[in-house]
């Protein structure tokens, strides 16, 4: 405490100018004043090294989780984007069965076909994907 309060009252007499300080202090306490004041001074550069240290450790690990990140959105929109294209296919394939099963027990109803050989024949009438509600 003693030596807090010797320090304050050194750092006083240093705002006084440095007339003040050649005429109240000997070669010996400007010293001892310059080297606490270094001490000091190295020690907060010291603890802000280890703090720039710190943090710079802290962004090298968050960018690779960035980049960790940015590859799984990455493949999970390559994921969702196949997923898509696949049931889209299987609605449609399914959707055809259905039309072909439509067609075959003749809900688009029956008209008149011209076979091959020249006469008239009734026949299932072709359902579409329109017919499908």
């Amino acid at each position: 405490m003693v030596r807090a309060e010797a320090i304050a009252g050194l750092l006083l007499l240093a705002a006084c100018g440095d007339a003040g300080i050649n005429q109240t202090l000997t070669d010996a306490q400007r010293d001892e004043v310059a080297d606490i004041a270094d001490d000091q001074l190295g020690s907060k550069v010291s603890s802000l090294e280890g703090r720039i240290a710190e943090l710079e450790k802290k962004q090298r690990a968050l960018e690779e989780q960035l980049g960790t990140v940015r590859a799984l959105a990455l493949d999970t929109y390559g994921e969702h984007e196949r997923l898509r294209t696949t049931f889209n296919h299987n609605v449609d394939l399914e959707n055809k069965q259905k039309v072909a099963a439509m067609t075959a027990r003749g809900a688009c109803g029956q008209e008149w076909r011209q076979a091959s050989a020249g006469y008239a024949v009734l026949a299932n009438k072709e359902c579409t994907l329109r017919d499908l509600k």
